[in-house]
């Protein structure tokens, strides 16, 4: 029989249907992650939006390449950090005080937008540890697993732009490789995702329990 070692189901179509699931657009699943972050007791949330021009027969253009979200919360341990990448492990469904109730989890949202995300976490009197996603790898087979989190610092370009220094304790969420973002420019990814967060944690921010900011950062890809 010539298909008997022929998969059940095949890792490529479960990814991608992973991919599709759960996020009206990009606003909503930014919101997915600093949902996280206000769960976390952060009362500083900042989404940072790097961008470079790029040119065109046409035109030059401000467009987005890599997005990140800091948070100044109580941050996670490794062991947390490694259960937090792991799909459909959300708990905020299980929150009373959750306000997404999305239940989908950092992992999802961010795949939905993005091949590659990172994620440095910190806790109080400690070192940042690290872990990662990687679409590419997980089709290819290189990566089946999640990357147990190991001491990394966080890079200097995002502690740059977070002010030149990182909270106490806190989470940085970098997507890269942006396919699915549906807005290029910073300008268009902030009036999306302002209408969304500004209507959903209105509660939140207008009794300064979070502040929610946006920063756009030009710089050169030159990693």
């Amino acid at each position: 029989m010539s298909d008997i070692n022929k998969p059940f189901i095949r890792g490529e179509v479960v990814i991608n249907s992973m991919r599709d699931n759960g996020y009206k657009n990009t606003a909503y699943a930014i919101a997915e992650i600093i949902d996280n972050s206000i769960q976390a007791n952060a009362d500083l949330v900042e989404l940072l939006i790097f961008s470079e021009y790029q040119k065109s027969e046409i035109r030059t253009t401000d467009t987005v390449f890599e997005l990140a979200v800091f948070d100044n919360g109580m941050g996670m341990s490794p062991e947390t950090l490694y259960l937090a990448l792991e799909f459909g492990a959300s708990e905020n469904k299980n929150d009373p005080n959750g306000i997404g109730k999305f239940g989908m989890g950092l992992p999802n949202s961010s795949i939905s937008q993005c091949t590659h995300v990172d994620v440095w976490s910190w806790q109080e009197g400690g070192n940042p540890n690290y872990t990662y996603l990687d679409i590419n790898e997980m089709m290819k087979g290189q990566l089946e697993k999640i990357p147990y989190p190991t001491e990394s610092a966080v890079p200097k370009y995002i502690i740059d732009a977070m002010g030149g220094q990182r909270p106490t304790s806190g989470t940085v969420v970098l997507w890269r490789d942006l396919d699915r973002v549906r807005w290029k420019t910073p300008k268009s990814i902030y009036m999306h995702v302002e209408n969304v967060i500004g209507r959903m944690y209105r509660h939140q921010i207008s009794d300064e329990k979070v502040v929610v900011k946006y920063k756009s950062i030009q710089k050169k890809n030159d990693k």
